[in-house]
């Protein structure tokens, strides 16, 4: 699917109405046809045409500030892009609407020390990962990260739309990131027209309390999620789901099966603090708020 967005062009228009100077500046807004994209600049263009703007001009919207203008306004166009990933026009930050969280890992196949980020960060020294010190990365469905060898995003980078165990096989290589972008679709875009998934979420402590964490799909190995393993204590599930809980990855050992929230897994033949993979049948459901007639 293709999406749009504004670009604005500023510069100095000469006396035979040549642009001299010319930039172009990517607007925040994202649309999923062209001609919304062309609405929205028509109403940009008339509003900035009758004005001056100089180096500190700002293009507003409800009140918010839209981007920052480096010169004159002469013109606009929309752009196509593969995804809505488009970065500010001013600050270079990409953006995370759902606060998506990205955790890095000091050590390889997610372990050590971790850093959970929900937004770019320029200098990971201030993180509680530290600098040069990042070997695996868990990265949602929907977002892309780029890591960059030196601070404020600058040197060599890596760009990553998955799970990483091991940055030794990347081209940036083990222990070396300095600096990450984290870019993650809105929540709208990757429902938009598809069913509804429905979720099961882990707690690592009884009564839906302690670190959580949800899925849509089974998950043969939960030393390789955020909860880890050997924590599960209760499950919360959606209407319709059923979860199979195992004590050992990839669907092996002692099990158990839930069709409903279970505050406490003490008790059951699973236990507490015993599971390392789970699998989850779910009936899907459409989301009439993400159907368009």
């Amino acid at each position: 699917m293709d999406f749009f967005t504004v670009v604005l062009i500023t510069g100095t228009l000469s006396s035979q109405g040549q642009i001299l100077n010319q930039t172009q500046q990517i607007t925040k807004q994202v649309f999923n046809y062209p001609q919304e994209c062309q609405k929205v600049g028509a109403t940009l263009a008339a509003r900035l045409s009758r004005k001056n703007f100089g180096s500190s001009g700002e293009v507003k919207r409800s009140g918010h500030k839209q981007s920052r203008l480096e010169g004159q306004f002469v013109g606009y166009f929309c752009q196509k892009s593969d995804h809505p990933l488009t970065p500010s026009a001013t600050s270079g930050k990409p953006n995370n609407p759902n606060k998506t969280p990205i955790t890095l890992y000091t050590g390889t196949n997610f372990m050590g020390r971790n850093a959970i980020l929900f937004q770019s960060n320029p200098d990971l020294a201030q993180t509680a990962v530290g600098n040069n010190a990042v070997s695996s990365i868990l990265v949602p469905k929907g977002c892309h990260v780029t890591l960059y060898d030196q601070s404020h995003y600058q040197g060599s980078f890596v760009r990553l739309s998955d799970n990483q165990l091991n940055l030794s096989k990347t081209p940036l290589g083990d222990n070396r990131a300095s600096s990450i972008k984290i870019e993650c679709l809105p929540s709208k875009i990757l429902t938009q027209g598809k069913p509804a998934k429905k979720q099961v979420t882990l707690f690592t402590g009884a009564n839906f309390t302690g670190q959580s964490q949800h899925f849509t799909e089974s998950q043969p190995f939960l030393g390789q999620t955020i909860i880890g393993r050997n924590t599960l204590s209760s499950i919360k599930m959606d209407a319709g789901c059923q979860v199979t809980v195992y004590s050992k990855g990839k669907y092996q050992g002692r099990k158990s099966t839930f069709y409903q929230d279970r505050n406490r897994l003490y008790g059951t033949t699973i236990d507490d603090d015993s599971a390392d993979s789970f699998t989850m049948q779910c009936p899907e459901a459409v989301d009439p708020a993400n159907v368009h007639w």
